[in-house]
Formats: C-alpha cells, structure tokens, sequence
C-alpha cells in the first residue's frame, strides 16, 4: 500500500488530494491516513492542507521521496518483467486491457 501511495504521487507530478489518492488505491480514509502517517514519519512525503479550504488536504512528496523514484522504477520494472514472463505480447495487452476493464 506504501508503493501504491508512493507510485501515484510519481504519477501525479508530486501531489494528490487525499480524497483522490484514497479512491485511486482503494482504501478508506482511516487506511489511507494510517499509511500517509507512516510516509511522513519517514520523511518521504508531507501532507498540506488547502489554503482556500481547510477540508481538503494534499499529500505531496518530499525530496527523499523523489530521490526513491528511480529505484521505485526498478523494482517495478522487474516486477512486471518476472510477472509477464511467460506471456506472448498480445496476451499481456489482452490481460492488461481486462484489468482495466474490471477497474
């Protein structure tokens, strides 16, 4: 659940509302405010609230949350490669297409 907080702040340039990162990883507010504690704890993220709306909060990386990017890539990409190593090109798009199908 940390990778996937960490893994949409890098694809959401850095910042997510704490509404839309809940809804994008499946987890409720309690989950998701228990997992963000623990990143802030270890310097890798820090939340903000809103200037305009104090109700609304961001969650944003931080520089060491940056910097475990490209090792964050890594893991994935060999994650994914170990996964997908018994597949054909067309059956990983087929695969990958049902998947998003069901989300």
């Amino acid at each position: 659940s940390h990778g996937n907080i960490l893994g949409r702040l890098y694809h959401s340039a850095g910042k997510v509302q704490m509404k839309d990162l809940a809804k994008s990883i499946n987890k409720d507010k309690s989950t998701l405010t228990a997992l963000v504690n623990k990143l802030v704890e270890l310097g890798y993220i820090y939340k903000k609230q809103d200037e305009y709306d104090k109700r609304v909060s961001f969650i944003h990386l931080t520089e060491k949350g940056l910097e475990l990017k490209p090792v964050f890539e890594q893991i994935s990409e060999k994650l994914l490669n170990t996964l997908y190593k018994e597949f054909k090109n067309d059956e990983k798009q087929t695969l990958i297409r049902l998947l998003e199908k069901m989300l």
